[in-house]
Formats: C-alpha cells, sequence, structure tokens
C-alpha cells in the first residue's frame, strides 16, 4: 500500500484471521492492522498521520523512505569490473550503479 510517500506492508495473521502490516523502509515501528483490506488501508492511513503529527509536535523530522543513496555490495571482482568499467567511460561509479539500474528497471 502507498500513503504519503510511505510504503505499507500487508500480511495475513490466520490463526487470529487479521490483516496486518508495518510501515517499509524506514527505521521506526509503524504497524497497523484491520479485519478487511478497507479497514487495513485505513489503520496504515491513520499510522502515516499519527507518526508525522507526532513528529511535528516533538519537532523532529519525519523519517522518509528511499533516500536516494543505498549501499551495495557487490563483491571485490564485480566491484573492480564496475570501477574500471566507469572510468573507461568517463564517469564516477555512482553514475555507472544509476545508469546500470535504469537501464535493467526499464
Amino acid at each position: 500500500m502507498k500513503y504519503k510517500e510511505y510504503l505499507g506492508s500487508v500480511n495475513y495473521n490466520d490463526e487470529d484471521e487479521i490483516l496486518y502490516g508495518k510501515v517499509e523502509y524506514i527505521r521506526s515501528l509503524i504497524s497497523y492492522e484491520g479485519q478487511d483490506v478497507e479497514s487495513l488501508r485505513a489503520s496504515f492511513h491513520e499510522a502515516v498521520d499519527d507518526y508525522l503529527e507526532l513528529c511535528q509536535l516533538k519537532g523532529i523530522e519525519p523519517e522518509k523512505p528511499f533516500k536516494g543513496s543505498f549501499n551495495i555490495r557487490p563483491g571485490t571482482e564485480l566491484h573492480r569490473r564496475a570501477a574500471y568499467a566507469a572510468i573507461e567511460q568517463g564517469i564516477n561509479l555512482n553514475q555507472l550503479v544509476t545508469e546500470a539500474l535504469e537501464q535493467y528497471l526499464r
């Protein structure tokens, strides 16, 4: 689910017969639950709104998913090959990886 730049997971607990989830890609734990899709979505929206309101009251910046940077661990050989390819193309490693991701996700 998506709401105000936040992504939420959807899971089902068969024992309790409830849907539940949490906001993904941030460190803060923001969870929600519902009996059906409609109530789960409403609970998700309420949880995000409550989080944003709490951040505002405390004067802190809310966490945002996907800040635009992430660490990868491709291994020594792939790292070396990528670095050499970047040098040959006259770009930095970040640009090489960004271009590769753009091509892959087309």
